[in-house]
């Protein structure tokens, strides 16, 4: 999954209580249509650490599972060359 060399998928409990943009108008329409919440973090030897969040309505989170599904076939880390010379 992700070709990364860890992924944690995690449940946040009570998004809807959770407080994450600094716009009072967003956090708003957020808290009252997504009241659910997903975390996928990703991480690959010497490249990148990829840190998701995914809010989802209540029918979303019935489709959580066909959501990451799809998600994983999208990110992919590329092979670095740290030496290229070698």
């Amino acid at each position: 999954m992700f070709n990364a060399d860890s992924v944690y998928i995690y449940e946040i409990p009570r998004a809807d209580s959770i407080w994450i943009i600094n716009d009072e108008t967003l956090e708003s329409m957020r808290r009252n249509r997504f009241p659910h919440a997903t975390g996928v973090f990703t991480f690959k030897k010497e490249s990148a650490i990829i840190n998701l969040l995914l809010f989802f309505t209540p029918q979303g989170k019935k489709n959580e599972e066909e959501y990451l599904d799809r998600l994983h076939k999208k990110i992919w880390y590329k092979r670095v060359k740290r030496f290229p010379n070698r």
